[in-house]
């Protein structure tokens, strides 16, 4: 059986910033949170069909997501970036990206009577309201 060598290297101490504890929630909230979970759920008659756009966005980037925090953090240990610059980036992604899924999504779509009334065909877009209210938020 061969033998294995084990070599050990020395690897410097990075200790994180005290105030290391902080969150970034991104979604739509205030006055449009309840139409988006609507549509993100589906009504509870039915009426409105499921249109996971967070879900599905959150799904489609999470692999993205752990890999830019990941970066991130050993760009903090080392003092290259603040964690609220970090924050600020990564919320902005997630952002756009929610955006881009609201736009995009077209399944299920609207019944003719719905295009008809609204003038468009894009299911999660009406007036553009709730695509507005997408935004990010420190706590």
């Amino acid at each position: 059986m061969p033998s294995v060598k084990v070599v050990r290297k020395r690897h410097k101490t990075l200790k994180a910033p005290k105030a290391a504890v902080a969150r970034m929630k991104v979604g739509i909230m205030g006055a449009h949170a309840e139409e988006a979970i609507i549509n993100e759920f589906g009504s509870a008659r039915g009426h409105v069909p499921e249109r996971p756009f967070m879900r599905f966005t959150m799904r489609e980037n999470r692999g993205l997501y752990r890999r830019r925090m990941r970066k991130a953090a050993e760009k903090i240990l080392k003092g290259e970036l603040t964690i609220d610059m970090a924050l600020e980036r990564l919320g902005r992604e997630v952002e756009d990206d929610i955006k881009d899924m609201i736009r995009a999504l077209a399944t299920p779509p609207n019944s003719p009577a719905t295009v008809d009334t609204k003038g468009s065909s894009n299911p999660l877009i009406d007036d553009g309201t709730m695509l507005a209210a997408v935004t990010k938020r420190r706590f």
